[in-house]
This record gives structure tokens, C-alpha cells and sequence, in this order.
């Protein structure tokens, strides 16, 4: 699944003069739902006051889209209700410390590409276990290249990015979110765009529970 088509992909590529938080506004039109990736992202950045780092540090983003957003945010509404209470309508009911926290797990100091990242096996991790980053937040994440099989040969087919919130490496106990669009480099550093189907933000939608909430505003 890509979510950028190849042209989409080779002109963002092309096109190193926006800076990271350009490069999501670019991709949210107001007048175009269906094209819409990155509002509730954008939305986050602003209310976690993260706006300057990605708009000049370089750094590489992970970005979430609106859909990982929409299902965590589904559940905490779930959680909110079932204690009775109406559903949260506005992120901005969320604490911007909470954002920030979440949004740091995506963000690592220094911009890395593709072709920078050692691969990653999930089925022979001693062997290749891809790299251990500090994200911006502090926490470590793991970050690895899975190498596809063609044609019954091992490791010589497509590759993709996979990024990784570790429970325990040494036994593969890993939270993985594979990477959709590889390489989009902005002025300021790389995005890397985590598939939608199937990453929830935050990783574990569970952890974004009732106890971050801010009193519901009337």
C-alpha cells in the first residue's frame, strides 16, 4: 500500500524548499477531504507546540496520518463514555503535554533515510535486528529495512521501513508500524509516512486513556 503515488512521491522528492510541517500542509487540502492526510496531524503539532521543530530542526518524522489518529482517539471516546461522560469532540480536550509526549515518539534528531537504516528480520532478529534510536522525547524505538524475497530468493526483493516501539528485542516483542512512503525530504530533514490501514497512533491505543483528558470545555 502506498499512500503517495511514484509521481506524488518523486515530486515531494524533488521539491527541497518547504520545510517538514509545508510538506503535511501540502497534503491537507481544506477543499478536498479525500486527499486529506495530515490535519489532525497538523492540528496535534500545533497544539503541542512542535511546530518549530519541524519546521527548523532537521530531523526525520514518522508521520501518522489522520486515520492512526481518528482510531485512537475512537477508543479514548469509547473509555470517556463508558465512565459516563459525553465524547471528547475537540483535541483540544487532550492535554498538549500528552500530545507532545505521543508526537516525540515519532521524531529522531538527524535526518535518515532508507538507505541509512540496517536491515531488520523479525524472524531472525539476532542476525538482523535492525537499529536502536533515541527518539525526540528520549525514548528508544527501533528502526529497520525489511528486505523482501522475489522469485524464491531471500532478501533481494522490495524493501520497506519498519518502525518499532520496543517491548523486549531480544525476543522480537516489538509494536510495528511499516512505512507506506519512504524518502520525502523536505528542507529540514526526511518523512517517512506510516501506513494507514493498520498503526494506531501512539502505538497501543490503550495508553492514550481517560487520565490525560482535560475537563471537557462547555
Amino acid at each position: 500500500l502506498h499512500l503517495l503515488s511514484r509521481r506524488q512521491r518523486q515530486m515531494c522528492i524533488r521539491d527541497s524548499d518547504g520545510t517538514i510541517m509545508e510538506f503535511l500542509q501540502s497534503r491537507s487540502p481544506k477543499d478536498d477531504p479525500k486527499n486529506d492526510y495530515f490535519s489532525d496531524l497538523i492540528e496535534i503539532i500545533r497544539l503541542a507546540n512542535m511546530e518549530e521543530v519541524l519546521e527548523e530542526e532537521n530531523v526525520t518524522f514518522f508521520a501518522p496520518t489522520n486515520w492512526s489518529i481518528r482510531k485512537s482517539v475512537a477508543l479514548l471516546n469509547k473509555m470517556w463514555y463508558q465512565m459516563g461522560n459525553d465524547s471528547i469532540k475537540n483535541l483540544k480536550q487532550i492535554k498538549p503535554s500528552v500530545w507532545r509526549e505521543y508526537l516525540s515518539m515519532y521524531i529522531l534528531k538527524d535526518k535518515y533515510t532508507l538507505k541509512d537504516i540496517p536491515q531488520i528480520d523479525t524472524t531472525a532478529i539476532a542476525a538482523y535486528p535492525g537499529q536502536t534510536f533515541i527518539t525526540y522525547g528520549g525514548l528508544p524505538m527501533n528502526v529497520g529495512v525489511v528486505y523482501g524475497d522475489a522469485n524464491g530468493v531471500k532478501y533481494v526483493g522490495p524493501r520497506q521501513i519498519l518502525y518499532s516501539y520496543i517491548y523486549d528485542i531480544t525476543v522480537s516483542d516489538l509494536k510495528n508500524a511499516y512505512v507506506a512512503t519512504s524518502d520525502i525530504q523536505p528542507k529540514n530533514g526526511v518523512v517517512h509516512v506510516l501506513r494507514m490501514t493498520d498503526h494506531d497512533f501512539g502505538f497501543d491505543r490503550r495508553s492514550v486513556s481517560y487520565t490525560h483528558l482535560t475537563l471537557p470545555t462547555t
